[in-house]
């Protein structure tokens, strides 16, 4: 509540503007709105409700938030900087470029460096008392040598807002900074393996994440999950009381991007069978690398351990039967790990095994999917290009298995 107090102030400015983006023409005229999705040929700007659509050749220049916060993630690559200075030119950086959020948490960052660098404090709002830095708070002006420890409540969890996502989190502070931007990272990774294929547009709603220090106040789901994406209120749940597991929080928010770029909103008619949205959180989960803060995604990194469960299996499940998988499969204790694996190798042989035959295939399947179509005979229909029934596809996939999981 304390940090969600003055970030309010912060988040105010910027938000105020429904249209933060400008686009300049060769023709001399500007266009405001906000860009939401851009490939090599053309930009595609939302003004108001409705979308304008420019090619290249037809624009000069661009100022947008989705490409200041690319540039913001390329600087912070191997993860934030350890000179407070370097983290004060990027705190600035995003300020200049109107990512407000990312501005408020690089500011922070800069003070769990030097809890007495004056610019931060100033620009976060603290004032400057007799008895030391002061921070506002619900209760008053509070000291701000009690700012760690003010946060260790859910009650008063720190909030941090950055383009796409709120993230509450009662962590430590670095640990909640570096995962708001990994979140941020995760989210990149699946725009460019996924999204530019599906023209998936950016949305102004910004994702809820929940991360919890501690288990009490955790919402336990009945299953003993340490995360899981909560569908019904459209939040990434997750329980760091014994550690944050990397792995299993970005397994269960590619979940929730795929709920809400797919299942969710006015328009949307997409409809994610339980093996492809099992498989595909599996695959964006496994590709993280590199330290806290500076998540780096390798699409197409194997998670070997699948593999060899699914190749020593005996009798794992037919191709069919994991096309038919319901959410519901997924929960039961019968072959749980088989059927992850399982979704996982069939997700990671179809877009990338055979050196790429089958991608183009996969691809149109997740567009399918997407325009609500994903049945089995969707699936096959995806394929006709490739000259194989399903019954070759499976020999082919279970090859594959075998010469991987060897």
């Amino acid at each position: 509540m304390i940090a969600a107090l003055f970030a309010g102030v912060l988040l105010a400015l910027g938000a105020s503007d429904p249209a933060p983006d400008r686009v300049e023409l060769v023709d001399g005229s500007v266009v405001a709105g906000r860009v939401v999705f851009e490939d090599e040929k053309r930009i595609v700007v939302r003004v108001r409700s409705k979308e304008r659509v420019y090619a290249l050749a037809q624009i000069r220049s661009v100022r947008a938030l989705e490409r200041s916060l690319r540039e913001l993630l390329a600087k912070t690559a191997d993860g934030l900087p350890q000179s407070a200075e370097a983290r004060i030119a990027l705190a600035e950086l995003a300020r200049e470029r109107g990512l407000d959020g990312e501005a408020e948490l690089l500011w922070w960052s800069v003070l769990a460096l030097d809890p007495e660098q004056r610019d931060a404090h100033l620009a976060l709002g603290h004032r400057d008392a007799k008895s030391g830095w002061q921070y506002p708070s619900e209760r008053g002006w509070q000291p701000f040598a009690s700012a760690r420890d003010a946060h260790v409540a859910w009650s008063d969890a720190w909030v941090w807002r950055t383009l796409h996502y709120e993230l509450r989190a009662n962590l430590a502070l670095e640990d909640g900074l570096a995962l708001a931007l990994d979140l941020e990272r995760l989210r990149a990774a699946f725009q460019v393996g996924f999204g530019q294929q599906l023209e998936l547009r950016a949305s102004e709603d910004r994702m809820l994440a929940h991360v919890h220090a501690d288990a009490k106040s955790f919402p336990e789901p009945g299953a003993k999950r340490s995360a899981y994406y909560d569908d019904s209120e459209r939040v990434l749940r997750v329980n760091a009381a014994e550690g944050l597991h990397r792995e299993t929080v970005f397994h269960e928010a590619t979940h929730q991007l795929l709920h809400l770029t797919a299942e969710y909103g006015p328009q949307a008619k997409g409809v994610i069978p339980a093996w492809l949205d099992e498989g595909l959180a599996e695959f964006m989960a496994v590709a993280a690398a590199g330290p806290p803060g500076g998540a780096h995604f390798e699409l197409g990194r194997r998670k070997l351990e699948h593999y060899a469960e699914h190749a020593r299996e005996k009798d794992p499940y037919d191709l069919s039967r994991v096309l038919a998988f319901e959410a519901s499969d997924f929960m039961t204790s019968s072959r749980v790990h088989l059927k992850y694996a399982q979704a996982y190798t069939l997700v990671d042989f179809l877009r990338g095994g055979q050196d790429g035959r089958f991608r183009a295939g996969f691809e149109r399947f997740v567009a399918s999917a997407y325009a609500g179509q994903s049945s089995s005979t969707d699936f096959a229909r995806a394929f006709e290009d490739s000259k194989l029934d399903e019954r070759k596809l499976e020999k082919e996939w279970k090859a594959w298995v075998a010469k991987i999981g060897r």
